[in-house]
């Protein structure tokens, strides 16, 4: 078979099963990448292969844009996107074309319509790596709302002292012992409002349990989200400006481009309501730095949860080390790297069936 690819860091797994001479290096430095989530590429690549034998060999072929995506479909078999558009011109120029596969479940890049009077099947894949950046991002809110980098350890005398709370006993005959650090502030997820920058795949999975824990959802992006879809995330439409001043928690949900690049800035943050979160798991650069720690110097923001940082591994001077109220994480939101061997399988073995 001939399967056309889209360029993708996560897809460029594909390599390891499809590419029978793969350089050393390259498979050296892509096992050391698996390795301390006890992953054996070559044994993976192994057991994919006798579970679809069919497809081995085959030639892959990586696009990155989409005139080289229209070039290369005339002899294909498959074709595997995530941002590149499949239309009539795509499916016209694809006489072999027997299948479609999305690297997501939102679908608008794909003609259905199209693909379906041409008998193509298109199948979805729902990413496991989008579905724990969603609950790393949960994890964030709750433990920055519940104080947990404050608390955490606060259960004697000497360190709650340490920390600044003098210890004083309730006086158990009237009231519980609950709380006996005694801090403030803490609050429910419940009733406060969620604002999601970015509605494609990781921001709806955020949506989807942001409303179990009874958040009101309100998002920002260029096109809007059909009513169905609304509907169906609890989610409702509004400018940048209206979200940053409404939004109890902003949470980013956006590649980094030319236009996001330095989007959140010193105009957004000062719009922010007083006491408000910002989480940031897609990439650092979005917000811009300086504003960032002006915000949380001025009190302007409670608190940050990112796990991208501007420099990885961060320096030792980085200012955003010192604050309590700051949460960051070593850009862990994908989750094991399991998700992504899994995500690949599930791309390889929707090929072998259609």
């Amino acid at each position: 078979m001939i399967i056309v690819v889209e360029e993708d860091n996560a897809l460029h797994l594909l390599e390891v099963l499809f590419e029978s001479d793969l350089p050393r290096d390259r498979l050296t430095g892509l096992a050391d990448y698996y390795a301390h989530d006890g992953v054996d590429l070559e044994r993976w690549r192994d057991s994919v292969r006798m579970i679809a034998p069919s497809l081995f060999p085959s030639t892959l072929r990586f696009v990155s844009e989409q005139n080289a995506l229209r070039s290369s479909l005339r002899d294909v078999d498959a074709v595997v996107v995530e941002k590149l558009e499949i239309g009539d011109v795509e499916i016209g120029a694809a006489a072999s074309l027997s299948l479609v596969c999305k690297f997501g479940t939102v679908t608008d890049n794909i003609n259905l319509a199209a693909c379906a009077r041409r008998s193509v099947r298109v199948e979805t894949v729902r990413r496991r790596i989008n579905i724990a950046v969603a609950e790393h991002t949960l994890a964030l809110m709750l433990a920055l709302i519940k104080k947990m980098t404050t608390l955490n350890g606060s259960v004697t005398v000497e360190r709650i002292d340490a920390g600044g709370q003098s210890y004083r006993p309730y006086d158990t005959r009237h009231v519980g012992s609950n709380n006996y650090a005694r801090q403030g502030g803490l609050r429910n997820l419940a009733g406060l409002t969620l604002g999601i920058i970015g509605m494609g795949e990781v921001g709806r999975e955020v949506a989807l349990r942001a409303r179990a824990f009874g958040l009101r959802v309100i998002y920002h992006q260029r096109r809007r989200l059909s009513p169905a879809d609304e509907s169906v995330f609890g989610a409702s439409h509004c400018a940048l400006s209206e979200l940053f001043s409404a939004a109890n928690i902003v949470t980013l949900h956006l590649p980094l481009t030319r236009e996001t690049r330095g989007l959140v800035g010193q105009e957004l943050l000062e719009c922010i309501k007083p006491g408000s979160f910002l989480i940031n798991t897609s990439r650092a650069q979005i917000v811009d730095r300086k504003a960032l720690i002006d915000a949380l110097r001025t009190g302007r923001l409670d608190g940050a949860g990112l796990d991208v940082q501007y420099d990885e591994p961060v320096r030792s001077d980085d200012p955003l080390l010192w604050f309590e109220n700051v949460l960051l994480t070593p850009h862990v939101a994908g989750g094991s790297r399991t998700n992504l061997t899994k995500d690949i399988e599930e791309v390889v073995l929707k090929i072998h069936r259609a």
